[in-house]
This record gives structure tokens, sequence and C-alpha cells, in this order.
């Protein structure tokens, strides 16, 4: 990010210089202007013997953390595309976007788009979009600074995150959803399951609670480098059993699930995996 705002400069940077027209575009985009520079930028300036305004930097840093798009990878390039920088972002986006010809930015509708629509593409990786409610406000309010309102994020006539699905202790069913919007501490208590209509007690609400963060945390430690074959098949095993409490409909079993897709594959047990595969499929098409 630094590089891209150093090489955004008119004169002075480190690059060819751009024109003044495109960098009042770029500053035009959504960011929050500053007036002060911060430790950093100036630190950099020095570092590099750069002689330019800290602040025009600092903004233009800002703008490249906000608006951009990578461009590519090995190594990392970033890229800015101005009339793609307005779009809003959504949860459920109606368009996506690739790399065309000539290094051009490609607009796709995903699904019927009506005259008039807003186009709405995603700020979150693939990945990200099908973690839970929670999980995507947060990352997007650190990164680009705002809050979520998609109809994803907030409650419709549903108040329910369907990434975050928990089994019902009458029924069995995965048809028990975490709130969109609750009382703190009590986005389980009185959810109502789907299939029954059973309501969740606030002793089995901190059950449920118990069991997502224990296999939260238990998917961060493999993360981290631990023993991925058994830990993650130690984790697939407790939730197929008959006293599982999460999912399938769950982000965190759509995790195990790719991380077994992958496990499965380098052992040569392609039926196994591909069974992984069509359980991750099952998981997005809800």
């Amino acid at each position: 990010f630094y590089w891209a705002a150093l090489c955004s400069l008119t004169e002075g940077g480190p690059s060819q210089a751009i024109s003044q027209e495109a960098q009042r575009r770029l500053l035009s985009l959504f960011h929050d202007p500053v007036d002060k520079a911060s430790v950093e930028v100036e630190t950099v300036l020095s570092q590099l013997g750069i002689c330019v305004d800290p602040c025009l930097v600092e903004n233009l840093l800002q703008v490249w953390i906000l608006n951009c798009f990578d461009h590519g990878k090995d190594p990392d390039t970033l890229s800015i595309y101005y009339i793609s920088s307005f779009c809003s972002h959504s949860c459920y986006p109606n368009a996506s976007w690739k790399k065309g010809e000539n290094d051009s930015h490609i607009l796709i509708a995903k699904r019927n788009v009506n005259a008039g629509d807003e186009l709405c593409i995603s700020y979150l990786t693939q990945e990200q979009l099908l973690q839970s409610a929670s999980l995507r406000k947060q990352f997007l309010k650190e990164t680009k600074l705002f809050t979520c309102s998609c109809e994803r994020c907030v409650p419709g006539t549903m108040n329910a995150d369907l990434c975050r699905g928990f089994r019902c202790s009458e029924c069995g069913d995965c048809a028990v959803f975490h709130k969109l919007k609750h009382r703190r501490g009590q986005g389980l208590a009185g959810a109502t399951c789907r299939s029954c209509s059973a309501e969740v007690s606030a002793t089995h609400a901190a059950k449920l609670l118990e069991a997502e963060q224990a296999a939260e945390t238990r998917l961060v430690e493999l993360d981290d480098g631990g023993p991925v074959k058994k830990g993650v098949e130690k984790l697939w095993q407790s939730l197929c059993n008959d006293h599982a409490l999460l999912g399938p409909q769950h982000w965190l079993c759509n995790r195990i699930w790719k991380l077994l897709e992958r496990r499965f594959g380098e052992a040569g047990q392609q039926a196994l995996a591909r069974q992984m595969r069509r359980q991750q499929d099952d998981f997005r098409s809800q």
C-alpha cells in the first residue's frame, strides 16, 4: 500500500509520475481525509529521501487501502479502477468482476438485474463471504471503515444468520440459527427451530455457543500448524455423531470440509475428497 501511494505522486516519487488529473481522481475516491501524516508515513519518506507533503502521501495511502482491487500474485500487485471503485459492497452481490484484456476491469452480473438496481460487488473473498455475519462485519469495519447493512447482515423478515446453524435439541435438525439482531448474550436464547418450532432455552444456548467456541479454537490451532490429519478428522467425527451440536449449515463445518478435502486429496482418497466437496457445495447453496 505504501509503494502504491508513492507511485501515485505527480512529482518526486520513486517511479514515473502520474498526471495531476489521475491523482485528482484518486483523491476523489472514498477515504477519510487527514491533515496530519502518521509516524509510519513520515518514517518511510525520511528513509527513502523523498521530499513531498507527508499528508498527501497519507491520503493517497488511505485511498489505496480502501479502494484497491487485487491485480495479481507473485509478486502481489494492486490496482484501482475509477468507476468500479464506486460500487457498493454487499455480502449478497449482484455483480462480480474479473480482469480483462489490456488490464481492463469487467463487471459481470451474477443474476438478473433490473433497470435502476444498484450494482453491488463484494469487498470480501469467496471464503470470507461464507463466514458468519459477525465476522464479515468485523472485518469490513476494521479494513474498510464501514458497518455492513446488506440483506445478509441485518435482519429482514427472518432474523437469522444462515451461516451459523445449530442442531435443535428436540428434533435434531440443523434448523436453529443465531440471530442477526439481539441483545448482548441473547443470540441463541429464545431462537426458534425452523423445523419443529421448539424454542432454545438459555441453558441449551450456552451449550451451543460453548461447542462453537471449542470448534473455532481447534480450527485456529490447526491453522497455526497443529496436527492436521488427526485433528481435523477428530473434529469431523464430532460433527457427525448423534450428539453433535453444530451444523452442518455452519461456517466452521464448511472450513473443516475444506481442510478434509485437501487432506483426503493428498492421501489419494478421492471418493472422500469428493464427498467433502459436495458438503461445501450444499453449504453454499443454502
